[in-house]
């Protein structure tokens, strides 16, 4: 189970960095390693015993998401960025599910950068996104108060 795990969080290291392999055999280890777990999930093997109904039904959505984006690919190059991204992210979904640790999961998302036609890939944790959100709001209360004429500190 721990070979899976530590599995599935390199190959989501690589797509992740938006790096493939040369000869890229991750496509099939992605393959193999989640094809190894869902067995294992539907012989409700005691490594998976502390999985709840609800993540147990979570990680087989991934993992047929994971089997949707690689079907018709042998080859990480040949996947599209937006479909390499998505792969990303249902990787660390699965892997956060296994690991019981959603807040440092890495969600990445593809943004066109200001005066830029190209697409980049942007990754950050759940807890990073929380604490972005809660200083945009909080930046965005303090503007309001601000455009009130109440108090408000430089």
């Amino acid at each position: 189970m721990r070979q899976v795990i530590q599995g599935v969080l390199a190959v989501a290291l690589v797509f992740g960095t938006g790096q493939a392999l040369a000869a890229d055999p991750a496509v099939a280890e992605i393959r193999a390693q989640q094809q190894e777990l869902r067995e294992k999930l539907v012989q409700g093997d005691a490594s998976l015993a502390a999985l709840s109904a609800a993540e147990r039904s979570q990680l087989q959505a991934a993992q047929q998401r994971v089997f949707e984006i690689l079907d018709g690919h042998d080859d990480a190059d040949r996947i599209h960025p937006a479909q390499r991204t998505q792969l990303t992210n249902e990787l660390e979904r699965i892997s956060a599910l296994m690991q019981d640790d959603d807040r440092n999961r890495l969600v990445c998302k593809r943004e066109k950068r200001t005066g830029s036609q190209r697409h980049v890939r942007v990754c950050k944790t759940v807890a990073e996104r929380e604490l972005e959100l809660e200083n945009s709001q909080r930046m965005w209360d303090r503007a309001n108060i601000c455009n009130q004429g109440l108090a408000c500190s430089n």
